[in-house]
Order: structure tokens, then C-alpha cells, then sequence
């Protein structure tokens, strides 16, 4: 059961200007207008804008892969920062390993900026980072326990004083 509909010729002109969506050889004044015609040219249509979106993508991920971009100096900051800190928090006593990683890949990640390889650069200066705050965290954790032995070993020396006062009394 296909309907058919009569359109005006003011219809056609705001199809042909706005909607270009049938082919125009088949619009005249006397055409009779099937619905079928406008599903087929709205799949058109996405097809189309499926077509164009793909392309921007692909245009924009070249782009971006292509790009040098900017050398990432404040991650270089960020990560001299942390290494000191990490130097400040005695990293060199108890996390010696992890503040060698770090200070590694920065080396490394400063390599990379002189070559102008800003992305790779930026990935090494990433780890550093989380190197340089792992050896801090670690550091500061045994300073914890080495401070938790301590106060220990003085309860555990109070506790003594005290049972020697109560016996002696």
C-alpha cells in the first residue's frame, strides 16, 4: 500500500533549496511525491554525515600523531620538585632504587625534548613522576616506622620502670 501525495511547486523549490534530499529531474510541478523516495535519501544523508565525521576524525588523529606540539618543561618542573622533595624525605636512605628511576627518566625525558620527541618525552616524564613521589612515600613511610619502633621501645621501657616501682613499694 504505497501513498502518494501531490506536492506544490513552492514545496519543490524549498526541497530544492533546502533539503536537496531527491534527485531534482525527478521534482516538476506535477510529480507525485512517494514517501519511499524520502527514506532512501535520508540513508543517503547519514551515510553521508557517517562519511564526513569518519573523515574528521581521521584527519584530526593524523594531526595529532603528526604534531610536534610543545615541549612539556612544566612536567620537567614538576618532576625536579619531586625529586628533591624525595631527596628532602631521606629517599636516598630508604628508597634509594625508586629516586635512581626517577632521576633516570628524567635524564632520559630531557634527552628526549633535545630531539624534539615531545610525546615519548612526556610518557618518561609521567613515570618519573610517579617514581619520585613513590621513593618520597616510601621514605617517609619507614621514617613512620622507625618513629612507631621508637615511641614502642619507650613505652615498653615506661612499662618496666613502672612494674619496678610497684614491686618495690
Amino acid at each position: 500500500m504505497s501513498m502518494k501525495f501531490t506536492i506544490s511547486s513552492q514545496e519543490i523549490d524549498i526541497c530544492k533549496n533546502l533539503c536537496n534530499f531527491m534527485p531534482l529531474y525527478l521534482l516538476n510541478e506535477k510529480t507525485e511525491f512517494n514517501p519511499k523516495w524520502r527514506i532512501a535519501a535520508m540513508l543517503k544523508k547519514k551515510t553521508i554525515r557517517k562519511w564526513i565525521g569518519l573523515s574528521v576524525l581521521s584527519l584530526s588523529l593524523l594531526v595529532g600523531a603528526c604534531a610536534s606540539g610543545t615541549p612539556p618543561l612544566a612536567k620537567i618542573s614538576d618532576v625536579e620538585n619531586a625529586i628533591v622533595r624525595a631527596r628532602e624525605s631521606v629517599a636516598m636512605t630508604y628508597a634509594p632504587l625508586d629516586l635512581k628511576f626517577a632521576e633516570d627518566k628524567l635524564s632520559e625525558a630531557k634527552a628526549l625534548v633535545a630531539k624534539k620527541e615531545y610525546l615519548p618525552a612526556g610518557r618518561l616524564l609521567d613515570e618519573a613522576l610517579i617514581d619520585a613521589k613513590l621513593a618520597e612515600a616510601k621514605s617517609r613511610s619507614e621514617q613512620e616506622k622507625a618513629q612507631s619502633a621508637e615511641m614502642r621501645d619507650s613505652i615498653d621501657a615506661l612499662r618496666m620502670e613502672i612494674e619496678h616501682k610497684s614491686k618495690a613499694q
